[in-house]
Parts: C-alpha cells; sequence; structure tokens
C-alpha cells in the first residue's frame, strides 16, 4: 500500500504597507474576508489560507495557502485594500515550500 501524500502548501512572506499598526487577528479577519468575496466558501476550502504568524512592529508575516492555488492567492492579497477600515496594501515578498527557506529569503526574523 502506498503512503497518503498530504496536501501541497506553499507559503508567502507578506509585507503591510500602510499608515497604522493592524493586529495579527484583524490581518487574519482581513485575509479570510478578501478569500470569501472573491471566490465565496468554495475558494476558501479550496485555497485554505491561513496566516501562520504576524510581526506587528514590522508589519510583515507568512500566509499558508495550497500549493495548487497559490496564483489565486497572490490576487486575493493583492486586491486587499484595508484592514479594519484603515487603508493597507499587501505586498508578496516571497514564496517557498517551507517556512524555513521562506525565512531565509525574504529576510524575516
Amino acid at each position: 500500500m502506498m503512503p497518503v501524500r498530504g496536501t501541497g502548501r506553499r507559503y508567502l512572506a507578506i509585507s503591510l504597507e500602510g499608515g497604522d499598526a493592524c493586529s495579527e487577528q484583524e490581518v487574519s479577519d482581513a485575509l479570510y474576508q478578501a478569500v470569501g468575496e472573491l471566490f465565496g466558501d468554495y475558494g476558501v476550502s479550496c485555497l485554505q489560507p491561513r496566516l501562520i504568524e504576524f510581526d506587528e512592529e514590522t508589519s510583515k508575516g507568512i500566509v499558508r495557502c495550497s500549493r495548487s492555488h497559490t496564483r489565486e492567492m497572490r490576487a486575493v492579497l493583492a486586491l486587499i485594500t484595508e484592514i479594519s477600515n484603515r487603508e493597507a496594501a499587501v505586498r508578496v515578498m516571497g514564496a517557498s515550500g517551507t517556512i524555513k527557506s521562506l525565512k531565509s529569503k525574504a529576510a524575516l526574523k
């Protein structure tokens, strides 16, 4: 019997650009809301978005998504224009298959 393979994942390093600092919960809520608005509930289940970590001081974080839907996740992040009624823009700094290599590539903690 062949072993069951897990679902492939991609990790995206993000940077928030905007005037005010946002909390980790606000960024996570904005992420789910943006995926839901663009792709609906089906899209949320396909993309499997998740904010892995977010540093409120530097406004940088890591978002996880399904490997086969990385392009769609980048589109969602590009379309986020506000977080908690404050203007914000999300910039993708890099992508990788592991958190460790992403942190070294994107100069995260």
